[in-house]
C-alpha cells in the first residue's frame, strides 16, 4: 500500500509540475499575442476580422532544430490567434507549398517588404512569423507581426527556460490541437448495461441472465470549447430483459395433437433494436494526453421484444416472435444517460477511452396478445426495469 501511495504521489506531483510549466509558457504566448494585437489595432479602423497567416518560425540553434520548436511555436500562436476577436487565421497546411512554389523564404524576411510579399501570396492582410534562438540555458523567441498593406512590422520577444519549453513542447502541441479541433468520430464497442431482474456483469449472457449489450455504436462529437463537447450517436442493442423460471404455456386449442401443447419451463424475454443518444460532455485535461470527462444526455430507444423457452423444457416455438406462436412486440423508450470516463490520447488525432455511468429507463410492455403464455404479464411485471450500471470502451478519431 505504501508503495502504491508513493507512485500515486509521484505521478500527481509530476503532472502538477508539468502543468505549471505549461501554464507559464501559454501565459507568455497569450500576453505577446495580446500586445501585438493591441499595437496592430492602433490607428486602424477595423470592422471585420483580418485574415492572418502564421508561418513556421525559424530555428536558429541545434536544440531548436532538433525539437522542431519553430513549427511548434507557429502551431501555438495559431491556436491563440484562432480565439482572437481581431484576426481570422488562414489555413496553415498550404503555407509551405505556396512558399516553395514562389521560392520565398521567410528566414530572411527581416524587413516588412519581404513579409508583405509573402502575406499577399497567402491572400492575408497580416503575417505572423519569427524565430527561436538559443542564449545559454534560455530560448529567445522573436515574434513579428507584419501589416501586408503597409509593410509595418511589430515585434515582441519572449524568453523561456530551455528545459521548460523542450519538456512541454509535445504537451503544448497536443493540447493546442485538442483545444481548437471541432469534430470527432467515436467508435463504441462491447458496451453493457447491467439491468433486468437477473442481471450479470458478464458480457456473455447465459439463458437465465438479463442485461443489455451495445456491441457496436458510433458517435459524432463536436467540441465547442476545450471543456465543452456535444455528441450525437447510434448504437445497436441486444440483450435479455426479463427471466421467468417457471412460465406456463397452453396451445392445446390450436395444436391439440402436439404432445407438448401444455407445460412449464424457463422463459426469457429477449430484446433487440437500436438507440439514438444525444449527449453533453464536460472535459478536463489532467495531463497532456490524459483527459477526464462527465456527461449527461437522453436516448431514444426502439426495441423489439421476443420470448423464448429453454429448449430442454419442451417449449420450443411456444414463445413469441420469429418462429413462435405469439407476435413480437415493438416498444419505444426514452432513457436518461449519465456518464463519467477517462480518455488517453495515443496521438493528437487518436484517443482511447473507457466510460462508466448509469442508464435510467423503464419499459411498460403489453403482453395481452400473448394469450398462450399463462400470466406472463404478472410474471414479468407491469414494468421492466432497464436502469442499471453502464460500462463501455471506445476509440475516437478527431479532425
Amino acid at each position: 500500500m505504501k508503495k502504491l501511495l508513493s507512485v500515486i504521489c509521484l505521478v500527481v506531483f509530476s503532472a502538477a509540475g508539468l502543468s505549471a510549466a505549461n501554464n507559464k509558457i501559454e501565459g507568455k504566448i497569450a500576453d505577446v499575442s495580446e500586445k501585438l494585437s493591441q499595437s496592430y489595432r492602433k490607428n486602424r479602423t477595423i470592422n471585420f476580422k483580418k485574415a492572418i497567416a502564421i508561418a513556421d518560425f525559424e530555428n536558429l540553434g541545434a536544440a531548436a532544430k532538433e525539437n522542431s520548436l519553430g513549427e511548434a511555436m507557429a502551431e501555438l500562436f495559431s491556436a491563440e490567434f484562432s480565439q482572437s476577436t481581431l484576426f481570422r487565421v488562414v489555413e496553415r497546411k498550404n503555407l509551405g507549398t505556396i512558399f516553395q512554389e514562389q521560392s520565398l523564404q521567410l528566414s530572411g524576411a527581416t524587413d516588412g517588404g519581404k513579409a508583405a510579399e509573402a502575406g499577399k501570396l497567402l491572400d492575408a492582410q497580416a503575417l505572423l512569423f519569427g524565430s527561436v534562438s538559443e542564449v545559454g540555458e534560455t530560448f529567445t523567441i522573436t515574434v513579428k507581426l507584419t501589416d501586408v498593406e503597409t509593410g509595418e512590422v511589430l515585434a515582441e520577444t519572449i524568453s523561456v527556460p530551455k528545459e521548460d519549453l523542450i519538456e512541454t513542447r509535445e504537451y503544448l502541441l497536443d493540447m493546442a490541437y485538442v483545444q481548437k479541433m471541432g469534430v470527432g468520430i467515436t467508435l463504441n464497442v462491447m458496451g453493457i448495461t447491467v439491468c433486468g431482474n437477473n442481471s450479470t456483469f458478464s458480457p456473455a449472457l447465459g439463458f437465465e441472465n438479463t442485461g443489455l449489450q451495445r456491441q457496436f455504436g458510433i458517435e459524432v462529437r463536436y467540441r465547442f470549447t476545450k471543456w465543452l463537447m456535444a455528441g450525437f450517436g447510434f448504437d445497436s442493442i441486444w440483450g435479455q430483459l426479463a427471466y421467468v423460471p417457471n412460465q406456463a404455456w397452453d396451445v392445446s386449442t390450436i395444436a391439440p395433437l402436439d404432445p407438448n401443447n401444455t407445460g412449464t419451463g424457463k422463459f426469457i424475454v429477449d430484446a433487440k433494436g437500436f438507440d439514438i443518444p444525444v449527449m453533453i460532455y464536460f472535459n478536463y485535461n489532467v495531463t497532456r494526453r490524459f483527459n477526464v470527462f462527465a456527461g449527461v444526455g437522453v436516448a431514444y430507444e426502439k426495441i423489439t421484444l421476443l420470448g423464448y423457452f429453454e429448449e430442454s423444457s419442451g417449449g420450443g416455438g411456444k414463445g413469441f416472435g420469429v418462429n413462435q406462436y405469439g407476435p413480437e412486440l415493438s416498444e419505444e423508450v426514452v432513457a436518461g444517460l449519465f456518464r463519467v470516463g477517462a480518455e488517453f490520447f495515443v496521438t493528437p488525432r487518436l484517443a482511447i477511452s473507457f466510460q462508466v455511468g448509469y442508464d435510467l429507463a423503464k419499459m411498460e410492455p403489453d403482453f395481452a396478445n400473448q394469450w398462450h403464455l399463462i400470466s406472463l404479464q404478472n410474471n414479468v411485471g407491469k414494468e421492466i426495469n432497464m436502469s442499471g450500471l453502464f460500462l463501455r470502451p471506445s476509440i475516437s478519431f478527431y479532425f
